[in-house]
Parts: structure tokens; sequence; C-alpha cells
């Protein structure tokens, strides 16, 4: 045993038997995440070297377009922000209007 183990198993020994299960489930979710962290490392490592094979002008181009679409998709979430908080300055709360609150307008004859 490694001192640690010791020190682990005394500490446990001086908690209540009622709490126990609450010890057990905490250092039993501890565990699950350590693995569930490792599988994810797992997965996304399997993906290393996939673009060995791209030539260099590819992998730019690859690069200068995700670069694009962040600034683009970065862009759009601004301006709705900016729309929306515009909106609450000028209009405080919006009033979501039901069918029967719209008229449309009479037609000339």
């Amino acid at each position: 045993m490694f001192p640690e183990q010791n020190k682990i198993i005394e500490e446990i020994s001086l908690i209540p038997k009622d709490k126990r299960k609450e010890l057990y489930d905490l250092i039993h979710k501890f565990r699950m995440d350590l693995e569930r962290s490792q599988n994810q490392i797992d997965e996304i490592m399997q993906f290393a070297g996939s673009w060995s094979d791209m030539t260099e002008e590819d992998f730019s181009n690859f690069c200068e377009e995700i670069k694009q679409r962040r600034q683009a998709s970065s862009s759009r979430r601004f301006a709705d922000e900016t729309l929306f908080t515009h909106n609450q300055k000028h209009f405080g709360k919006i009033k979501i209007l039901e069918l029967k609150d719209w008229t449309l307008p009479k037609k000339k004859t």
C-alpha cells in the first residue's frame, strides 16, 4: 500500500457510518468523471494526424476558412446582442402581442 492509501482508510474510518454512503457516492462520481475524461481524451486523440495527408496550401486554406467562419459567427452573435440591448434601452419590456391585438388596415374602395 502507498502512504496516502493508509491515510485515506484512516479518514474513512473516522466518518460516521450513516454518512459513508454520501462519501461513497462522491468517490464513485469522482472516479467515473476521471474515466469519462480519459475516454474523451482518447476519442480526441484518434484525430491526431488527420491532416497529415493535406498539402500545406490545403491546410492553410482550411485554417483560413475556420477563422472566417468563427468571425462571421461572432459578428452575428454581437449583432443579435446589440439589437437586444438597443431594444431594451429604448423600449423597455416589449409586450408580446397576441393575434387579436393586430388589426389590418382597411382597404380603400
